[in-house]
């Protein structure tokens, strides 16, 4: 006859930051690009008015979220801001930290700590769900 253990540690819950697989610097560009709103045209045509340079800027960005690919400088990145919000320093840190040092990020919306989502009723956002921010656990847009 066979007996569970009564007093083993309980599972740990699925939603468990480090049981979430890394993010990735584009990984994190994407999110963030995504939770603006925005295609990878839209922030190109918002960096580069003018058509003919645009599709070497849309280029550019599927570059930066493809992954395995990442930014050798903070410049190239600098013209992103404009377009969507992201933090260089959170993009920087996934890069070169390892996993276990990486900032928390809401997989949804690209906030961290550092830089949570703001509104002007609620205030800002907090962690819910590892991996989820509060904004983004209850369904609404940051």
């Amino acid at each position: 006859m066979l007996h569970a253990h009564i007093f083993s540690e309980p599972a740990p819950a699925p939603t468990d930051f480090h049981l979430l697989p890394p993010l990735t610097p584009a990984d994190y560009l994407r999110i963030c690009r995504k939770a603006s709103g925005k295609s990878v045209d839209q922030v190109a045509e918002v960096i580069e008015p003018r058509h003919r340079r645009r599709s070497a800027v849309a280029a550019l960005i599927r570059d930066l979220e493809t992954p395995g690919t990442t930014a050798n400088h903070v410049t190239l990145l600098d013209p992103l801001h404009g377009a969507f919000r992201f933090s260089s320093d959170v993009y920087f840190q996934l890069m070169t930290r390892p996993p276990e040092r990486h900032p928390i990020i809401c997989r949804q919306c690209g906030c961290d700590r550092h830089h949570r989502c703001h509104h002007e009723e609620i205030g800002d956002c907090d962690w819910t769900l590892p991996g989820l921010c509060s904004r983004c656990a209850d369904g609404e847009r940051c």
